[in-house]
């Protein structure tokens, strides 16, 4: 498991859009830090996941979090900011 995911499952709280769901972290922004994560049985395929790094359980609705419906939706948010992927 990617060091990504692991922090990501930290952060997690019950009720939480990604609670529960398999993920897989795909791609990250070095500019702001948000990442991208494959998201498996949700309705949206992919999220942007702006991580804390606090190492435990966040009070919702953190952390902030972005479904997308598909990459193109991604490609649009990042160039918003210039970001790029890592």
């Amino acid at each position: 498991m990617h060091v990504l995911e692991v922090e990501l499952r930290r952060e997690l709280a019950h009720g939480h859009p990604l609670y529960g769901a398999r993920v897989s972290a795909a791609a990250r922004c070095e500019g702001c830090d948000d990442v991208l994560f494959s998201v498996a049985g949700r309705p949206f395929p992919w999220a942007v996941v702006h991580l804390t790094w606090a190492g435990h359980e966040e009070r919702l609705p953190w952390p902030m979090t972005t479904p997308l419906a598909s990459l193109a939706d991604l490609l649009a948010k990042w160039a918003d900011h210039g970001c790029t992927s890592d």
